[in-house]
């Protein structure tokens, strides 16, 4: 029940303003807290403590709250996400590396569909410390794991071979922006043979 008033309190701050919202988000982490009293490991409400303390801006409960959660859950996304935006923000780079590489390793062996914010934040994080090889690399990821969903229906209908073609048309630009984004990368590492394959993959549709 502290965990659901938590959730209410929180949703009524995003309909509110000024000193009335932050009262309602501080309402909705006495309530988070009411609940941790009770079950301390509950991976949900420290994961949402996290979420609602970023949004009154209290970075030491946050991240207090992010530790706890990932020591229960190492690849919880909400989490790994917020302690990335907040490494990130103070310029630690290197750390926002350390914090995405091994997971995305695990879930490129494991699933076809790893967290997209993973791929993009590590990308971002190459890019900011001059890693062009591993930039290049993960845009090559993003290709491989985030095929575009078709819109598909039973109906043959104007509408719907319309919808179709635009899917078609946003899936081609998406491909052909990561492919010239790698080569660009793996121009500026030097690896002009790598950059080539991209390149006539890119040529292949134009």
């Amino acid at each position: 029940n502290h965990f659901i008033q938590a959730l209410c309190h929180n949703s009524l701050s995003n309909k509110r303003s000024g000193s009335a919202r932050q009262q309602t988000i501080n309402d909705a982490i006495a309530s988070i807290k009411e609940s941790l009293a009770l079950y301390p490991n509950l991976l949900n409400a420290q994961v949402n403590l996290a979420l609602f303390a970023r949004k009154a801006g209290d970075d030491r409960q946050m991240m207090e709250a992010v530790e706890t959660a990932l020591a229960l859950k190492p690849d919880e996304t909400y989490v790994l996400d917020i302690k990335a935006d907040h490494l990130a923000k103070r310029g630690r780079y290197k750390e926002v590396i350390a914090l995405y590489e091994p997971i995305v390793a695990a879930l490129n062996s494991n699933t076809s569909q790893p967290n997209r914010n993973y791929l993009k934040k590590l990308a971002q994080a190459y890019k900011q410390t001059g890693q062009w090889e591993k930039l290049a690399e993960t845009y090559g990821q993003m290709l491989t794991h985030y095929k575009m969903r078709h819109y598909t229906s039973k109906r043959d209908s104007k509408r719907n071979r319309m919808r179709m073609k635009r899917q078609r048309e946003r899936y081609l630009k998406d491909r052909l922006k990561y492919w010239l984004l790698m080569a660009d990368n793996y121009r500026r590492a030097g690896l002009h043979e790598k950059a080539l394959v991209p390149i006539s993959y890119a040529g292949g549709y134009v």
